[in-house]
């Protein structure tokens, strides 16, 4: 559609951005780690307080932990905060920590699992963006072929369906469902069109393009962008009086 966002599409997109910068991110950590671990030296560090705060954001309850440690190094005793924390964790643990010995006060814990699950995090959303895209994608192009050897009829848009099973930035895309009358056989089609995120209420009443596949009437493309156009047309007044 030109004028009227894809719903699936933009859903598309937003999952493999998503994936792409959450494996990134799980790059940059796994580099920053190993060019920390150059020439560090370990030891064992015992967990002494596990702190937990609870928020809540966009009406969602998060939590937070802040793991503080404890070690010895060259006989003096430290005590700093953590990295990272996994739910494996708890007070009075041993684990072991790395250091360098010019910067005694900054450790770091083996944090291997946590690059892998951003990792494999990031490749869910990435599929899941890539299947959108690639499936609005074929969408398109179908719509195209239609579009060029589809059989153009009219149709009246009679209602539009709020698609409540889908959000985006706490929007509902919409559909229109349209009505296609023929008036040679006496039969009546109803279709729908793509998911828009676009408010396309004014649109009901309005006249649309509704390409059919000639020896298939249930593929079809509702041309949302035949209505769009036609929203404000040019006034012509002929007037007999």
């Amino acid at each position: 559609m030109k004028k009227a966002a894809s719903a699936t599409n933009i859903i598309g997109i937003v999952f493999l951005l998503v994936g792409v910068i959450v494996i990134l991110v799980s790059v940059f950590i796994s580099i920053s780690d190993a060019k920390f671990r150059e020439g560090a030296e370990s030891t064992m560090a015992v967990i002494t307080d596990i702190e937990v705060d609870r928020y809540r954001r966009n009406g969602e309850t998060h939590t937070d932990h802040d793991v503080y440690v404890e070690y010895e190094v060259d006989g003096k005793t430290y005590e700093t905060l953590l990295n990272y924390y996994d739910s494996s964790m708890f007070v009075g643990q041993e684990i072991e920590v790395f250091y360098h010995p010019e910067a005694p006060g900054d450790v770091r814990a083996e944090s291997f699992f946590a690059p892998v699950f951003l990792v494999l995090f990031g490749l869910v959303f990435g599929i899941i963006g890539g299947a959108f895209v690639v499936g609005n994608a074929r969408k398109i192009a179908k719509h195209k072929q239609l579009l060029e050897t589809g059989e153009r009829v009219t149709g009246t848009i009679t209602n539009i369906d709020v698609v409540t099973t889908i959000e985006i930035n706490g929007c509902h895309p919409y559909k229109a469902v349209v009505e296609v009358d023929d008036y040679m056989t006496g039969e009546k089609y109803l279709y729908s069109s793509a998911q828009v995120m676009d408010d396309i209420y004014y649109l009901v009443g309005s006249s649309v393009d509704v390409y059919v596949d000639r020896n298939d009437k249930s593929k079809y493309y509702v041309d949302l962008d035949s209505a769009v156009n036609s929203d404000y047309p040019a006034e012509k007044v002929h007037d007999y009086r």
